[in-house]
């Protein structure tokens, strides 16, 4: 038997994903990055935190039961 659990909470993770699809749509629809907000640009530290944020939601606790 294996079990694997999650250790953290996914919806930062998600939260971020929804960040940069919206970034992604914005930049194909405008054609470019200078009508859109700075409270809604991605930038290179969004990248590094949703990094950060799928690591942690990837931990997680294994238990294995060998007979």
């Amino acid at each position: 038997m294996v079990l694997v659990t999650g250790h953290s909470d996914p919806v930062p993770m998600r939260h971020m994903n929804e960040k940069r699809l919206k970034w992604e749509r914005l930049v194909k629809t405008l054609g470019g990055t200078d009508d859109i907000p700075k409270e809604e640009r991605w930038m290179a530290e969004d990248d590094r935190e949703l990094e950060a944020v799928v690591n942690k939601a990837r931990e997680g606790m294994a238990f294995f039961c060998v007979k």
